[in-house]
């Protein structure tokens, strides 16, 4: 990493065109201005962390709460209903995969 200008929080914006081997830069290809690079990881950082919460909550309730974690140790159907319904839910709700559009023939 560098120590002055524009590498002291950005390490791949050091490197010069000539400085890998067949390319400009670390990453030729990349078309992209490095603040919108690290905005795309700042998002993924914060949907990420939000999921993790979500998650704590969701077990602290079950866990914490009598009446919920006494709901779902009961052998009852709805119990069974409810259990295999929280499993499901995340698959159904997926999106498919989207197929890409026919091509037209000339």
């Amino acid at each position: 990493m560098g120590k002055h200008g524009k590498c002291s929080h950005d390490a791949e914006a050091c490197y010069p065109p000539g400085a890998v081997p067949g390319g400009g830069g670390m990453y030729p290809y990349m078309m992209e201005s490095p603040q919108m690079r690290w905005a795309f990881i700042r998002k993924v950082y914060v949907i990420v962390t939000l999921q993790l919460l979500l998650t704590v909550a969701v077990a602290a309730a079950v866990n914490l709460v009598g009446a919920v974690s006494g709901f779902f140790r009961s052998r009852t159907p709805a119990a069974l209903i409810a259990f295999v319904c929280i499993i499901i839910a995340p698959i159904i709700g997926t999106p498919a995969p989207r197929r890409a559009a026919p091509r037209r023939r000339p």
